[in-house]
C-alpha cells in the first residue's frame, strides 16, 4: 500500500495559509539556520512577534518575519506558531516528510482550496485532531468489525455509506462502506456512555463536507449500526447454518476415514463383511450430505445478494482456524 502521511488538523489549516509561499519560506528558514541562527531562537522570536511583543531581533530574522508576517499571523490564529514550526521542521530548518507531502497535495489541488478548508474546519468542529492522508486508498474494499458489547471496543470506525453485511460470528457486527472517502477512528469513553474521535483517514481533501456526520456520539457510531445489523441477521444465520453444516460433514468424513483405516487393519472378525457394508453406507450417506450441503449453499447465495461462495468459504476457513487455536 502507498505510504500515508499525518498532520494535526490545526497544523494543516496553518499550512493552507502558506501554500504559495511555502517553498520560498522553507529556503529562507533554512538559510537562517545555516547562518548560525538556531531554530530554537527563531521559533521563540517569531512567536513573540506574532503575539505582539516588542522584540530586538537579529536583522536577518526581522526581515524574515516582515516578509512572511501575514502568513505567520494567520498560522498563529489556528495553532501556536511555535508548535507549528517545532512539529513540522527539524533543527536544521528542513520540513518533515509529512508537511512536504501535504503541501504537495494542497498545491496540486489548489483550485479546491476553499473546499479543503471547509473540510478542515468541519474536522475541528467534530474535535478530530489528526488527519491521515492516504491517496488512492479504497475504503469500500475494507471490511470492518465492531463488538456488540460497546465497551469491548478499543476503537470503532465510522464511515460514510455504512452497510452491515451477514457474518458467522454473533459477537461482532461486520460492515463495509459503499462510498466513503474517509474513516473516523472513534474511542469509547469507558466511564461514560460516550465516545471521542481521535483521527480521520482520508483519500481526498476535496470531497463535500456534507458527507461528514453533523456530530459524533455513541448513538450515531454504535446504536444505529446495531439497528441496521438486525436487518441482515437472516443472512448471518444462513452463513452459520452453512458453516456448521459443512464443518460437521468434514468431521464425519474424517471419522469415517479413521474407522475405515482401522477396519482395514482388522484381521479375523466374524462380522467384518457386515462392518464393511456399514462403512459403505456411511460413505454413501456422506456423499449425499455433501451434495445437499452444496445445494443449500447455492440456495443461500441465490437468496442473498450479500453472500457468495467466497464469503461462505472464507467464513468456514475462519471458523476452522478459531477452533484449532482454541484446542
Amino acid at each position: 500500500m502507498d505510504r500515508t502521511y499525518k498532520m494535526e488538523t490545526n497544523s494543516l489549516i496553518g499550512l493552507s495559509h502558506i501554500i504559495d509561499e511555502y517553498e520560498e519560506f522553507c529556503i529562507d528558514l533554512r538559510e537562517l539556520v545555516e547562518r548560525n541562527i538556531t531554530m530554537r531562537y527563531i521559533i521563540e522570536t517569531l512567536n513573540k512577534y506574532v503575539n505582539g511583543y516588542r522584540v530586538f531581533a537579529e536583522k536577518r530574522l526581522k526581515r524574515f518575519y516582515l516578509k512572511y508576517s501575514n502568513q505567520l499571523i494567520n498560522i498563529n490564529n489556528h495553532i501556536s506558531l511555535s508548535d507549528f514550526l517545532f512539529k513540522n521542521f527539524n533543527d536544521m530548518g528542513n520540513p518533515s516528510d509529512n508537511i512536504k507531502a501535504f503541501h504537495s497535495y494542497l498545491a496540486r489541488n489548489r483550485e479546491d482550496a476553499y473546499k479543503t478548508l471547509d473540510l478542515l474546519y468541519t474536522f475541528n468542529k467534530l474535535d478530530i485532531n489528526e488527519v491521515e492522508l492516504a491517496e488512492g486508498y479504497d475504503f469500500t474494499k475494507h471490511i470492518y468489525d465492531v463488538n456488540r458489547e460497546y465497551f469491548r471496543n478499543n476503537r470503532i470506525f465510522y464511515l460514510d455509506g455504512i452497510k452491515p453485511i451477514p457474518a458467522y460470528t454473533k459477537d461482532y457486527i461486520r460492515y463495509v462502506s459503499t462510498s466513503s472517502n474517509y474513516e473516523i477512528a472513534v474511542q469509547p469513553v469507558f466511564d461514560k456512555y460516550e465516545c471521542v474521535p481521535t483521527s480521520i483517514k482520508v483519500n481526498s481533501l476535496t470531497f463535500d463536507n456534507s458527507r461528514l456526520p453533523s456530530r459524533i456520539d455513541k448513538y450515531l457510531i454504535f446504536d444505529d449500526l446495531v439497528k441496521e445489523a438486525a436487518k441482515v441477521e437472516e443472512g448471518s444465520q444462513a452463513i452459520r447454518n452453512s458453516v456448521d453444516f459443512n464443518i460437521g460433514i468434514m468431521d464425519m468424513e474424517k471419522a469415517a476415514h479413521a474407522i475405515t483405516r482401522t477396519t482395514n487393519e482388522i484381521g479375523k472378525f466374524s462380522n467384518k463383511k457386515e462392518l464393511i457394508g456399514a462403512l459403505t453406507k456411511i460413505r454413501d450417506g456422506l456423499d449425499v450430505l455433501a451434495r445437499l450441503a452444496d445445494e443449500y449453499d447455492n440456495e443461500i447465495i441465490s437468496n442473498n445478494k450479500d453472500i457468495d461462495i467466497n464469503v461462505l468459504s472464507n467464513e468456514r476457513q475462519a471458523c476452522l482456524i478459531r477452533r484449532n487455536n482454541n484446542k
